[in-house]
């Protein structure tokens, strides 16, 4: 285990796991605030946009952060590079196609 960037081509690198982890602690509380402020039945779509998203792993990550607090959530990851684009999209059906299947064997996501 090393905890430094990787390189996922296109020349562009996935963060360290400590940096996804702090992201991710301050995504929690960013969207939770926010859920918190605007939460009711009329309540709007809780959005998130990861720019330069890369792999598309902290944008599926944020997502399931997101829906745990409502269903009413958008996760989008947008970059630059084409190939990260469907690379990232690819990661991203296949987690949640794993995710969705496990779901089905024990009747929960979370």
């Amino acid at each position: 285990y090393e905890d430094a960037p990787v390189s996922i081509g296109q020349g562009a690198v996935i963060s360290s796991p400590s940096a996804h982890a702090r992201t991710l602690s301050l995504v929690a509380a960013f969207l939770s605030q926010r859920w918190a402020r605007v939460c009711g039945s009329d309540a709007p779509v809780l959005r998130l946009l990861d720019v330069g998203c890369g792999s598309g792993y902290l944008t599926a990550a944020a997502a399931l952060i997101a829906h745990r607090l409502t269903e009413r959530s958008e996760v989008v990851g947008i970059d630059v590079d084409g190939v990260l684009v469907e690379n990232a999209r690819g990661a991203i059906r296949t987690a949640a196609l794993n995710l969705a299947s496990k779901a089905a064997g024990v009747g929960d996501i979370g």
